[in-house]
């Protein structure tokens, strides 16, 4: 790549900063011990038509609603735009040699976003998933024996 393309793209990148949203105040900081599984495929029932099996976000929405019930007051339903962070932990198996998550039982990161904000979204913590206008998935395994599955949620008032 030459200078001129280089300096082309950092001005882009720029642009592109100048635009995205920023953190602001931190509405809520949620901890969940389970584990985060994304939402299987739309399946075709036999009788045509299409359905999305959701019994693997079982533990995920129960968790969210838990947290919600213990908080007092009860918190009001995230009606503005936000970001959210969402930091997942996952027991390292024995037999996995890599460093990074990339067990496809395990899921994408998106995916597993995905699953996490549809359950906030279920568990009235924010009244859409439209609200959400930024976020960071990372997914880590703790190499801890003793470790649980685990997520983290932060979610941030969005700013420009």
């Amino acid at each position: 790549m030459n200078e001129d393309d280089k300096r082309e793209i950092e001005g882009q990148l720029t642009y592109v900063k100048d635009k995205e949203p920023k953190r602001g105040e931190i509405v809520h900081f949620l901890n969940f011990a389970c584990k985060v599984c994304p939402l299987p495929r739309p399946r075709k029932a036999p009788q045509g038509h299409i359905y999305q099996p959701k019994d693997n976000q079982r533990d995920l929405l129960y968790e969210v609603m838990q947290e919600r019930n213990l908080m007092k007051p009860t918190p009001k339903v995230i009606d503005f735009p936000v970001i959210i962070d969402h930091h997942l932990q996952f027991t390292k198996p024995k037999s996995c040699k890599s460093d990074f998550v990339i067990s496809k039982q395990l899921g994408d990161y998106d995916n597993l976003a995905k699953a996490v904000n549809d359950a906030l979204v279920t568990g009235k913590f924010i009244k859409d998933d439209s609200l959400i206008v930024a976020g960071e998935t990372v997914k880590f395994y703790d190499e801890d024996a003793d470790a649980i599955d685990f997520c983290t949620v932060v979610i941030y008032k969005a700013v420009l």
